[in-house]
């Protein structure tokens, strides 16, 4: 992949140039709750399909600007993710915060890429809807879509479903809150344990006040946390399903630098070893590679290629249904009894 090619950069300004849009449009009413990141795949996605076609005369380099903005620049905004992370606040929430986090985390992954296999979903994008409603909406789609080599069609799919649903579930839950007889503090951590997106759960607790959503924040990324050993055992699942039947062979879990990085950067904000003046920035920073990313991932998708989008946004719902009422039955006998 030569970075020295014109259209190679031009292929990275193009996904720059959509996640900007995108974030514009997160802006308006009624937008932000689907996030710039959604809206740039969608962008690019539209583009891959209804816009000007390349002909053979043309310079097909611009794509791998696309690819690299998928691959790595998603992968550094993983890493820089990890400065949300303060694992002392995680320790401090406790073995019941983290505990009942681990249990639902594990059965939703479970329970989810099974519905999903039922429904007849590919097995990895079974696993890449399963890990974003499970954990953190699209960056754990992501992050989980190259740790089981997912098809770049697959893994926008996967994507936008989860979004989607993420934020359908956020409108349901502000129109339910008065009817489900939580506190504003324990409101805050439900959404924290059942929504898919960070921005989801901001959305949903902020109205319930400040307990609501330092509640909220905190049991989301007791959820975020766990993208780490989930993505390595997935990937090492997967890496051994894939080995060749004709003979045993010796395989090791695959340490993908990107998990070892989000965790390192969770650990040097946590001991202040980044200076808290930086934290805003990286956070930005991490947001818009991780918008670029997605908008080279659409790019590379054209809408018609899509196969099995009804099936897998039906076993998403189903999933996410039952996260919500486990979830709902956790925070009323676990968190907040």
């Amino acid at each position: 992949m030569k970075l020295t090619s014109v259209y190679m950069w031009l292929g990275i300004a193009m996904t720059a140039a959509l996640a900007l849009i995108g974030k514009g449009l997160a802006l308006v009413p009624g937008l932000s709750m689907i996030g710039p990141m959604v809206l740039a795949i969608l962008l690019g996605m539209s583009w891959a399909t209804w816009g000007p076609q390349p002909t053979p005369s043309q310079p097909v380099a611009m794509a791998g600007g696309y690819t690299f903005a998928s691959k790595y620049l998603l992968r550094a905004g993983i890493i820089l993710l990890g400065v949300r992370l303060d694992l002392l606040a995680l320790g401090h929430a406790g073995v019941r915060v983290l505990g009942t986090e681990i249990v639902l985390v594990t059965l939703t992954l479970l329970v989810g890429y099974w519905i999903a296999r039922r429904f007849g979903v590919d097995q990895r994008l079974a696993m890449v809807i399963a890990a974003g409603t499970a954990i953190c909406g699209a960056a754990a789609a992501v992050a989980i879509a190259v740790q089981v080599r997912a098809r770049s069609e697959q893994t926008a799919l996967g994507v936008a479903t989860v979004a989607v649903l993420g934020t359908v579930f956020t409108v349901l839950y502000t129109l339910l809150a008065p009817w489900l007889e939580l506190s504003d503090a324990a409101f805050g951590a439900f959404s924290g344990a059942t929504l898919h997106e960070i921005a989801h759960v901001i959305a949903a607790a902020t109205p319930h006040g400040a307990d609501s959503l330092d509640n909220g924040l905190l049991v989301k990324l007791s959820r975020v946390v766990l993208l780490a050993p989930v993505a390595l055992f997935v990937g090492w699942k997967f890496d051994r399903k894939q080995a060749s039947p004709e003979g045993p062979k010796q395989r090791t879990a695959p340490i993908p630098y990107f998990v070892l990085g989000f965790l390192l950067v969770g650990a040097l904000h946590t001991w202040h070893v980044l200076p808290d003046a930086w934290t805003q920035p990286l956070i930005q920073t991490s947001l818009f590679l991780l918008t670029m990313g997605m908008a080279g991932l659409g790019l590379q998708v054209n809408i018609r290629a899509l196969r099995g989008g009804g099936r897998a946004f039906q076993a998403a719902l189903i999933t996410s249904l039952l996260l919500a009422f486990v979830g709902y039955g956790a925070t009323k006998v676990l968190l907040f009894p």
